[in-house]
């Protein structure tokens, strides 16, 4: 979708303009969607989750209304907030209901799966604010109003910091309050991948040439991180 506003233009890796098969990549993407509705329908028939199937296609509609017309919300500047409920508190908590056969009534209690899906949730959004720097000028021409646009890259550089923190704060506070079994301590290993982040992004936000390894950057945290944290419960 963002190749027919123009915001792709510059981005080296987007699919499109390395295939330049727009119809068939559309029509591609179409049957996986189709093909995912209805695996998930079928296990949501057969594990009675309504309520579970729901929050799947409240995740999914949410990936549409992302960047589809004729919503494009993350024109807007809310596409981190988008991401964190789809892959954080809705996704992660409705396939741990399918997964568990907890109902949805009981899912106040899970603090596990409740603390996992918001730092899942906040560690994604992450990757999707750091993807922003060096296609500013993309962004303000075709209308996107990314939070580099609004903000400048300056202060996306710090609040990705202040994602990190919080990140390890609400850990640490599961942690200590027994939320999270003590196995799950090994997740602090991904430390380093964040500093290394935190620092690229502070010492070259304002470099467009210099700053695009930075989502990568964000990915390898998060992939750091989930894996250690899905390491722990294993353990646990």
């Amino acid at each position: 979708f963002d190749s027919e506003t123009g915001a792709d233009v510059e981005k080296a890796e987007s699919v499109v303009n390395r295939t330049g098969e727009k119809e068939k990549l559309f029509w591609a993407a179409t049957a996986l969607l189709a093909a995912g509705i209805g695996i998930f329908a079928l296990v949501v028939l057969q594990s009675s989750q309504a309520i579970a199937g729901a929050m799947l296609l409240g995740s999914v509609s949410i990936g549409y209304i992302y960047q589809g017309p004729p919503f494009r919300l993350s024109y807007k500047g809310v596409g981190e907030i988008l991401c964190f409920f789809a892959f954080g508190p809705l996704a992660t908590n409705a396939f741990y209901l399918l997964q568990s056969g907890t109902k949805f009534a009981a899912l106040r209690g899970q603090g596990v799966a409740l603390g996992a899906s918001v730092l899942l949730g906040l560690t994604t959004s992450n990757i999707l604010l750091n993807s922003h720097y060096h296609q500013i000028d993309t962004d303000r021409r075709t209308g996107k109003m990314s939070p580099c646009v609004r903000f400048g890259t300056k202060a996306v550089s710090r609040a990705v910091v202040a994602v990190v923190a919080l990140v390890y704060g609400i850990y640490t506070a599961c942690l200590v309050a027994g939320v999270m079994p003590r196995t799950t301590a090994i997740v602090l290993l991904s430390f380093s991948s964040a500093s290394q982040l935190c620092r690229f992004v502070l010492e070259n936000h304002a470099n467009k040439n210099v700053i695009k390894p930075a989502k990568f950057l964000a990915v390898k945290w998060h992939r750091n991180f989930v894996l250690l944290l899905s390491l722990g419960l294993f353990l646990s």
